[in-house]
């Protein structure tokens, strides 16, 4: 059976990187009992998907808008 899993989080070098650490802990733990992972992202200013992608994992990121309130 396959499994898949998408872990969504917004993340830049001022906020949420304690949590993507955690995410990826999970996602190493899933990996290696055979679960598919990606990661999905949304593009602030110094993101870090680059350091998620070093560690193997797809990123698909999500375009920030300039409009107030999105």
């Amino acid at each position: 059976m396959n499994k898949n899993l998408i872990i969504r989080t917004d993340l830049s070098v001022k906020i949420g990187t304690g949590h993507v650490m955690r995410c990826l802990t999970l996602a190493d733990e899933l990996r290696e009992r055979g679960a598919e992972v990606f990661f999905v992202c949304r593009e602030f200013d110094g993101i870090l998907s680059g350091y998620i992608e070093e560690k193997g994992y797809i990123v698909h990121r999500l375009h920030v808008s300039n409009v107030h309130g999105e």
